[in-house]
């Protein structure tokens, strides 16, 4: 399918007997749509995010009689209420017979901030006046040439595959968790057990007095047996578009660093310190050791910073398993495990930045990037030697940014291997 299954398209039209033929060609795919006339007062409150097709009428109630820069500009302001300048990629399709106004509005699109990575044309006319009887055989021949029409888009439809195999696993995933409670009048309650187990089993013994603190374990513990499901998805149901393939091609390091921080990295949703949290720390003695250990002589950039990341497993931080300090005689401070290493910004090369990094200690190295940050490149290589442990008010700054669970998997388990290692003493 070509079109997203989950409520990502819009219909912009005021005449309701002109959008009725697209009404049920959506109905027949199926697909949900939200429809607006283009009056002021029924558009929403706040922009949308997310949409993937805008159906678009170009001349609406009281447009009739205006030039066609005044048409434009118009229906820019509508699809500004509409669409948020974060909405991400999105196509519209002008189901329009007015031709001449199309160019405008893409570049009035363009210079608002919300610029569609394509535009296409659908004759409305045909299926509202001639050809278009609203019977059911023209209903059908018309949601052929939608798909016909929607084929040449190319990659923006690796994005709606992707997305209705989300939707896709979200439904078998509440599907199946939902099947174990019988419906009847404890339905909720008895749901509602079954999230607070879910609770229970996230925190162990240690208990949240608020409810969504509660509901927020609980869903933790779902999202681990969603990602399954979601992989199963994937694996069964997922197909390149027809006429598509993966190119290989020319990505620059920019873009590189700009890929590794939207998959691999996040923001902390909360002060207070978590599993994966990035900070900046001052300690110039630590800072100084670890240039030297880590760099070949005069190597080390000039504009390098030391940095800390939390270890402590996740599991620990929602039980209120973390190890107890003594900051002062009688005060006892709850503890975080954690690693240092060294954030900075680069020019140059991956491969070129990796040959200023000394051998002795490789095994204990940990390269994160490169990544994206303040709009420069920068790499932040780590030593799983450095465990240690600091108390939360030794986080006094907000988190650098936080590292995505695979990433932060991956650098606890190095971080136990390397302070289990035995060494290789084999005689060469």
């Amino acid at each position: 399918m070509h079109l997203p299954n989950s409520g990502r398209i819009v219909l912009i039209d005021d005449k309701a007997e002109e959008v009725e033929p697209l009404i049920r060609a959506l109905g027949r795919e199926p697909v949900p749509y939200i429809h607006y006339d283009g009056r002021r007062e029924n558009l929403p409150k706040k922009p949308l995010g997310g949409v993937r097709y805008v159906f678009l009428d170009i001349e609406l109630e009281g447009m009739e009689g205006q030039n066609e820069k005044t048409k434009a500009s118009g229906i820019t302001s509508i699809l500004k209420k509409i669409i948020s300048d974060s909405n991400g990629p999105y196509v519209i399709i002008f189901w329009t017979k007015h031709e001449e106004i199309i160019k405008a509005v893409v570049e009035n699109c363009l210079s608002s901030g919300i610029p569609p990575v394509e535009h296409i044309s659908m004759e409305k006319a045909k299926w509202v006046n001639g050809d278009g009887d609203g019977d059911g055989d023209n209903i059908q021949e018309l949601s052929e040439a939608l798909q016909k029409k929607l084929e040449p888009i190319g990659a923006f439809l690796l994005y709606i595959q992707w997305e209705n195999i989300l939707n896709d696993s979200c439904k078998q995933f509440i599907k199946d968790f939902a099947s174990h409670v019988d419906p009847g009048e404890d339905w909720s309650r008895n749901t509602s057990y079954l999230f607070y187990e879910l609770y229970k089993a996230f925190v162990a013994k240690h208990e949240l007095e608020q409810q969504t603190e509660q509901f927020k374990c609980a869903c933790h513990l779902m999202n681990r047996s969603f990602q399954d499901t979601l992989s199963e998805k994937t694996s069964a149901g997922l197909l390149l578009p027809r006429g598509f393939r993966l190119m290989k091609g020319n990505v620059t390091d920019e873009t590189k660093a700009k890929l590794n921080t939207s998959l691999f990295t996040g923001r902390s949703l909360t002060s207070k310190p978590m599993s994966g949290n990035v900070y900046l720390f001052s300690d110039k003695n630590l800072l100084t050791s670890l240039k030297k250990f880590m760099f070949k002589e005069k190597l080390a950039p000039d504009d390098i910073e030391l940095c800390t990341v939390i270890v402590t497993p996740e599991c620990d931080i929602a039980q209120n398993k973390t190890i107890g300090i003594f900051v002062t005689e009688k005060e006892l401070k709850p503890s975080h495990r954690v690693i240092f290493g060294l954030f900075y910004e680069i020019s140059g090369e991956m491969k070129n930045e990796k040959k200023k990094l000394h051998d002795r200690g490789k095994d204990g190295r940990f390269i994160i990037g490169p990544l994206w940050w303040d709009n420069k490149k920068h790499l932040l290589v780590i030593h799983t030697g450095t465990l240690s442990f600091l108390t939360e008010k030794d986080f006094s700054e907000e988190p650098l940014f936080k590292l995505k669970r695979d990433l932060l998997f991956d650098l606890q388990s190095k971080t136990a291997n390397h302070i289990n290692r035995l060494g290789n003493y084999q005689i060469s």
